[in-house]
């Protein structure tokens, strides 16, 4: 049957209806089929970036865990030699060899959270 017959012996409100039930159904196909692997793809797109994010930020905390004990260290270091100057001025400003039981204790920047 053509559009015309149907229109005849039908009507206009039964041709319309069987015209939108078909537009429907092709909708539908079109989204089942290359909608929904269009949005599988992007949905496994993003979840590699997010992974890769992820993984990129564990890595930058563990390296500023590195820098952070490192500029302990070196903290530390600087300070054991700045107190050791200090003990050693103390002994030749006093002019005696006497060293101190226990050095000052020197202020460090706290570091980090």
């Amino acid at each position: 049957m053509d559009i015309l017959g149907i229109l005849e012996t039908f009507g206009i409100p039964v041709t319309m209806t069987i015209a939108f039930g078909y537009f429907i159904w092709k909708q539908n196909n079109w989204i089942q089929n290359e909608l929904s692997s269009d949005l599988d793809e992007k949905h496994k797109r993003l979840e590699a970036i997010i992974v890769k994010l992820i993984e990129a930020q564990k890595t930058m905390q563990l390296q500023q865990q590195d820098i952070k004990s490192s500029y302990q260290t070196i903290v530390e270091v600087i300070g054991a030699k700045f107190i050791k100057q200090l003990v050693i001025r103390d002994v030749v400003d006093n002019g005696t060899k006497e060293t101190t039981a226990q050095p000052k204790k020197v202020d460090r920047p706290k570091v980090g959270n």
